[in-house]
């Protein structure tokens, strides 16, 4: 009985000295960076998902490969470990889930859902949570509000616009 050795291709990228993450090589099974040229970016939160599931390799300018560890480092955008907990949690559920215009907001394709990522324990002003829900209303997006604990474990929540009728009264003598 002969053993067959498989060999585990990986996707090569680099990342460059503005944190933008580029292909080096993408082999041709692997979906994240598929039709992907050398050279192209793909977005930050895509490459640490590749990376953390080793279907990549991530390089810096110099060519040294960086861990995982390695990669939160030199990115050091503030927030990044909470939205990719909830990245990664949606991507486990098999939602498709693309970055989306601000730091803490995630798209949920297929669905016209916008995710937008809380810390547990963050200070959110009232008037910022009616500006994500008006502004995605107005493009006919569903708002999710996504907490995530010290623990890492995410919590999700509908969020939508409600407008209180005012109330007619008629006077009343005592």
């Amino acid at each position: 009985m002969a053993l067959r050795a498989t060999v585990r291709r990986v996707a090569v990228l680099r990342l460059d000295e503005n944190n933008q993450v580029r292909v080096v090589e993408c082999p041709q099974n692997i979906k994240y960076c598929s039709g992907k040229a050398p050279g192209d970016t793909i977005p930050l939160l895509v490459a640490m998902y590749m990376v953390y599931n080793g279907v990549a390799v991530l390089q810096d300018v110099e060519g040294k490969v960086l861990s995982f560890e390695e990669f939160l480092k030199r990115v050091n955008k503030r927030n990044i470990w909470i939205v990719f907990s909830v990245y990664l949690d949606l991507v486990k559920r098999g939602r498709t889930v693309v970055p989306g215009s601000v730091d803490n907001e995630l798209v949920l394709e297929g669905y016209k859902t916008k995710i937008y990522v809380f810390e547990e324990n963050s200070l959110v002003k009232p008037e910022h949570i009616i500006e994500i829900v008006e502004r995605a209303s107005r493009q006919d997006y569903r708002v999710i509000v996504a907490i995530v604990d010290m623990y890492g474990d995410v919590t999700y929540y509908e969020v939508s616009k409600i407008v209180f009728q005012p109330i007619m009264r008629r006077d009343r003598v005592w």
